[in-house]
């Protein structure tokens, strides 16, 4: 039942409680520090990755006891698209600071996570000891990174972007942004449908939300935008209107198979 066509008052909890068929609602967010003039990626690593044809991925730590009998992270779990713009997920065994193939050929990235640990985490114990980055095959461009903040494992990829496969497509309900304080950036929600067009005239990148000056706290709510069908890209970039700038980002989406 689709988010537009259904009465029920209690829709978004129905959906989050998984009690409307083919509908998943996700809660995003992205993190990028010193971002510059240029549009960047609300990414830890600033970037996100569209190429038009497939790639193989490889992935590693920059920390020995992310392996898989180590007592950082053991596994990752990563979600994304293949070659044929359909859902993809694996969860790949880590082996340090060795780099590990991901089964598949990749065209989109959107989520990475931590999926097993050999530590029983707390508020003062890690499960993940290093830097865990995802690239290209032979040591390539990177796509993704789940980061260290101050020592801690954040467990998690901070990536503002996210694509959706062929069969689906995506509402953002509502956004948060939020520069750091001493700082002002323009932010931007950007949305690229027909991403499988990959030969001229393409498929437009265009803003759907534009944020001008945005220092501190800024939240966007009830505001629904879309739908947005796959194979498509959104998410957020921004630049520093004042030499540089930190910005995050959270925002749910609404997804529906269709």
């Amino acid at each position: 039942m689709s988010l537009y066509k259904t009465g029920r008052a209690n829709y978004l909890f129905d959906v989050a409680a998984q009690e409307v068929d083919g509908t998943t609602r996700i809660l995003r967010f992205g993190s990028a520090e010193d971002i510059g003039a240029s549009f960047t990626p609300v990414a830890t690593a600033k970037v996100y990755r569209t190429p038009t044809s497939a790639v193989t991925l490889e992935i590693l730590s920059d920390n020995a006891a992310d392996d898989v009998s180590g007592v950082g992270a053991r596994s990752v779990r990563i979600t994304g698209t293949d070659e044929n713009w359909e859902r993809q997920t694996d969860t790949v065994s880590l082996d340090g600071t060795t780099a590990v193939t991901v089964p598949g050929n990749w065209l989109r990235v959107c989520e990475m996570d931590v999926a097993t640990a050999g530590t029983y985490g707390s508020f003062a114990a890690t499960t993940q000891a290093g830097t865990i980055t995802l690239r290209e095959s032979g040591g390539g461009d990177t796509w993704c990174e789940i980061p260290i903040d101050g020592g801690f494992g954040i467990g998690s990829a901070e990536v503002g972007i996210c694509s959706a496969p062929a069969g689906e497509r995506i509402f953002v309900y509502s956004h948060r942004i939020s520069v750091t304080s001493s700082d002002t950036a323009c932010v931007v929600l950007f949305v690229r449908e027909g991403s499988d067009n990959t030969s001229a005239p393409f498929s437009p990148v265009k803003a759907f939300s534009v944020q001008h000056d945005v220092s501190g706290h800024l939240p966007v709510n009830n505001s629904v935008i879309g739908p947005f069908t796959g194979p498509c890209d959104i998410g957020f970039m921004a630049r520093a209107t004042n030499t540089t700038a930190d910005v995050d980002v959270t925002f749910e989406i609404i997804r529906e198979v269709i």
